[in-house]
């Protein structure tokens, strides 16, 4: 069902990018204060999710759930592409922090439309799927990681959450 692999996905790109970003992004060209500065950017573009009833008002949820799929995606592609680059990371907080935010709505949702009869047991399935990438996603990612690289895994990371476009909605309109 596209619902729960959208939220394993999710699980997995969330999970890997909390993991693993501060280890992308740490180096000799960038100093300490780099990390905690680019939670914070993070932090601060989430309130960008404060808008995702507009984007699914305008866009509807199968368009929103693209446009944020894609967002994460470029957000792990762009730190793989760039490790240590001020820009790139900025550009991935910016990305990441409210597409990270959005989806959880979204999921939320179309969890709704879904299991209209039964909303708390169909979201508790999703919040399950959600949770077993959030265990796999590190792990196996990690594991990638030790034989092949961070910025590999990162780009493999990139790779499986824009194949998550692939499941989303059917619908075009809310």
């Amino acid at each position: 069902m596209p619902l729960f692999v959208s939220a394993f996905s999710y699980g997995i790109v969330g999970s890997v990018y909390w993991t693993f970003a501060v280890d992308m992004i740490a180096g000799d060209t960038v100093g300490d204060a780099v990390g905690p500065l680019f939670w914070t950017l993070i932090g601060i573009a989430g309130l960008g999710g404060l808008l995702t009833d507009r984007a699914l008002t305008l866009l509807g949820l199968r368009r929103t759930h693209t446009l944020l799929f894609g967002a994460l995606a470029a957000a792990v592609a762009v730190l793989a592409l760039a490790p240590g680059a001020l820009p790139a990371i900025g550009v991935s907080a910016l990305l990441y922090g409210p597409a990270f935010m959005a989806v959880a709505a979204v999921l939320t949702v179309w969890s709704y439309r879904v299991f209209p009869e039964r909303p708390a047991a169909g979201f508790s399935a999703v919040v399950f799927c959600l949770g077993l990438g959030t265990i796999a996603g590190p792990a196996t990612l990690g594991a990638f990681a030790a034989g092949h690289g961070l910025p590999a895994a990162f780009l493999l990371t990139a790779g499986l959450t824009a194949a998550t476009i692939a499941a989303r909605p059917a619908t075009v309109r809310p």
